[in-house]
């Protein structure tokens, strides 16, 4: 897709994925500030994270953080992935966090992310099967 809609690059297929999900971002929040692939650190830590993207929401004179995780695998995301991006979360400290990807999460890795409270979302491209049971 990102070849299709974006530009043909020389980039590992991960990156592409990373920066059509920002441009997804974007474009579903105009007046957002979105960045891709930051490192952060917590209040008073010492340990960055590597951040796929960062929206700053400005709306209704309130700052919001969120932090996204995006993952282009071959198979489902585990609960490691989910995991290590908690890590991340737990000292950044966002309004709202993030691990998208394009084949779905392994039972485990959604039950860590509801008890952390992470939101999991899929980005992929439009498949026949989508519009099933549909009109």
């Amino acid at each position: 897709m990102y070849d299709e809609h974006i530009a043909e690059e020389k980039l590992k297929q991960g990156t592409k994925y990373g920066k059509l999900a920002s441009v997804v971002i974007k474009t579903l929040n105009k007046n957002d500030v979105v960045i891709h692939d930051l490192t952060l650190r917590g209040d008073s830590k010492k340990t960055g994270h590597q951040i796929d993207v960062v929206v700053h929401s400005l709306g209704s004179n309130v700052s919001k953080g969120i932090l996204i995780e995006w993952k282009d695998n071959d198979s489902k995301v585990g609960i490691s992935i989910v995991g290590d991006f908690f890590g991340a979360v737990s000292q950044i400290n966002p309004d709202e966090a993030f691990v998208v990807t394009t084949k779905g999460y392994t039972k485990g890795a959604r039950s860590f992310a509801e008890d952390e409270g992470i939101k999991l979302a899929m980005l992929r491209g439009f498949k026949e099967q989508d519009c099933e049971g549909k009109i």
